[in-house]
């Protein structure tokens, strides 16, 4: 009975390892984060780790943004907040940005300044999201921080960021150079 227990041991423990090893290569499927439409434009935000890399993909129906619309590297946020993926717009069109935040942001409040109209710039309210378990287990993407989608239906950049936790508590609060 012994030996039988001692093998069982042995052959879960191999399974367990051979599963570690695996997983830090493997190619996790994109899976749909985040969908939604401004200014008349549908987009939608995609997201998969591969190769040990996290891989974000933001695109409208009109093309993509970025080189080919995917953004894969890095392991982690950079702090409470960072901006990853976007276009500002212009000419009067949308624009469009992921954000990523640490998992204790639950708001973004931004200043979007408005450099084509010159209109005043507003502060704007963006809730957090995290992926689901599902999401999270095709895509093999940690659930470690969180994500926003900024929006707005004219050309836009970011001059300031104020995060907020749960409780409402400011956890970063800094001004940013409008990159247009």
């Amino acid at each position: 009975m012994r030996r039988v227990i001692s093998v069982f041991l042995v052959l879960a423990a191999l399974a367990i390892s051979q599963t570690s090893i695996a997983s830090a290569g493997t190619v996790g499927r994109f899976v749909r984060a985040d969908e939604g439409e401004v200014g008349g434009v549908r987009w939608s935000l995609r997201m998969a780790q591969q190769h040990g890399e996290r891989c974000y993909d933001l695109f409208t129906i009109r093309g993509t943004w970025g080189s080919d619309g995917t953004v894969c590297g890095g392991r982690d946020p950079r702090g409470d907040w960072s901006p990853v993926l976007g276009d500002a717009g212009a000419d009067g069109e949308p624009s469009i940005e992921l954000n990523l935040t640490s998992p204790r942001v639950r708001t973004l409040n931004l200043l979007l300044g408005h450099p084509v109209s010159h209109k005043p710039a507003t502060w704007t309210e963006f809730r957090t999201h995290v992926l689901n378990p599902k999401q999270a287990r095709i895509s093999h993407m940690p659930r470690d921080f969180r994500f926003a989608v900024v929006t707005e239906v004219e050309s836009a950049c970011i001059e300031a960021v104020e995060a907020r936790d749960r409780w409402g508590h400011v956890v970063l609060d800094e001004e940013v150079p409008c990159e247009f």
